[in-house]
Order: structure tokens, then sequence, then C-alpha cells
């Protein structure tokens, strides 16, 4: 009876060894290809961008909105306050007299706070601030 116990440790231990188990946090092999990811990343600059990062609130307050080629300009911008991320104006862009750039005048907004300029298809800005004289 012994004898077979030591014979079905073997022939388990056996197997287990055949399976070939990996090491803890290794991956196994894959039989599919590997797949060729070859692509640029667009840079991290936004397509609109504010004069600076922080206005007066009687100063002239103007952002640029970059239009890729071949693409369709919009027509309206919006600002959003940071801290209750309420619209609190809408404007339309105006040309600049080059072909790919619009500017957005925001000068009416008077209020001290963090904002952001948005517009449809484009994304939005960096945040500012406007601050009090």
């Amino acid at each position: 009876m012994k004898r077979h116990t030591i014979s079905y440790a073997s022939l388990f231990l056996c197997c287990i060894l055949m399976t070939g188990c990996d090491a803890p946090g290794t991956a196994p092999e894959s039989m599919e290809p590997v797949p060729l990811l070859d692509y640029e990343v667009p840079a991290g600059f936004p397509n609109i961008v504010t004069d600076n990062s922080q206005y007066s609130s009687s100063s002239q307050k103007t952002a640029y909105l970059h239009i890729p080629e071949g693409e369709e300009a919009v027509e309206f911008f919006r600002i959003r306050d940071m801290e209750t991320d309420r619209l609190v104006y809408e404007g339309r862009f105006s040309e600049t007299g080059m072909t790919d750039v619009l500017q957005a005048d925001f000068s009416d907004l008077a209020d001290s706070g963090r904002y952001r300029v948005e517009c449809d298809k484009y994304g939005c800005s960096e945040d500012f601030t406007i601050t009090e004289e």
C-alpha cells in the first residue's frame, strides 16, 4: 500500500512539472502576432490659448483659437468659472487676418476668479485668473 502512495505522489509531481508554471507576476507568452503601433502622439498644446495666465479685471482679455489644417472653424466660445463649473460668458469668435486663427474677446468679463475658454469641437484653454486691479 505504501508503494502505491509513492507512485501516485511521483505521478502527481511529474504532472505539475510538465505543465510549466510561470513565476508570479509574469505574463504568459501569446501565440498572437505583436501589433505594430506606429503613430505620433499629438503635442500637448491646447487649440485655445490665452494671452497669459492672469488678467486684470479692467484689462482687455483675449484668447486665440488655432484651427488645424483642413478643419472647419467654429463660431462661438464660452467662458467657464472653474470654482462653480458654470458658464459665465458667451461670445462669438472674430477673424484675425490669419486663415487658421480666430480671436475670442471677453473683455466685458470683469469678475475675479479662475476661468477657462471653451468651444465646440476644439476643447478648452488652460485655466487663467482674473484679479481685481
